[in-house]
């Protein structure tokens, strides 16, 4: 594709290690993982396809290229308990619906843990609840939105789509994890 010759490729990942940089500044000393996604599968994707000669070397691995053991990052390959309950995915594994939070939801039903997700670039948080004789069981899904410049998303025809900026946020009380989404309204984060 016409992009594979633009030669902007590491200045797109210089740029991406300043931003997790800053994203491990901000955090200290509190963990911080990444999940695969299918934006980070796509090197090993094209080294699979054109160049499997290059797939044994360290170097082109995701988190090589872009210095995650450098800033201390955990990148995820595939689904994590990151906490009580609650497993990191990526929206991509399992089936995709168009209701915020609903993607993360169906796969904390398939999975019986909870789920925090991206991938939709929706911020949502569904939630179910089963149970019998008041002893009850509640799952989550939380979707955890996009920090997208949408006006650079030059293959959304109509220059919109059903998308919102924001994050999501896990907060850990013993083994109670309570989930929240956080709209970013006009670029900034309000938590009361």
């Amino acid at each position: 594709m016409a992009g594979e010759y633009a030669e902007t490729l590491q200045d797109s990942i210089d740029l991406t290690h300043q931003i997790m940089r800053n994203y491990r500044a901000a955090l200290g000393k509190k963990p911080f993982y990444i999940q695969r996604s299918n934006h980070t599968d796509r090197i090993d994707t094209y080294m699979r396809k054109y160049a499997p000669a290059f797939m044994s070397l360290k170097s082109l691995e995701i988190e090589t290229l872009l210095g995650y053991d450098k800033l201390g990052v955990t990148y995820l390959h595939k689904m994590h308990e990151l906490m009580p309950g609650w497993v990191m995915a990526h929206g991509d594994e399992g089936a995709l619906n168009r209701a915020p939070g609903a993607t993360a939801l169906n796969l904390a039903k398939r999975l019986g843990k909870s789920v925090v997700c991206g991938h939709t670039h929706r911020i949502g948080l569904q939630h179910e609840t089963t149970g019998f004789y008041g002893k009850t069981h509640t799952l989550y899904g939380l979707e955890v939105g996009h920090m997208m410049d949408i006006k650079q998303a030059s293959y959304l025809t109509s220059g919109s789509a059903n998308w919102q900026t924001g994050i999501g946020i896990l907060v850990q009380s013993g083994t109670t994890v309570t989930p929240f989404a956080v709209p970013i309204v006009n670029g900034e984060v309000i938590i009361p």
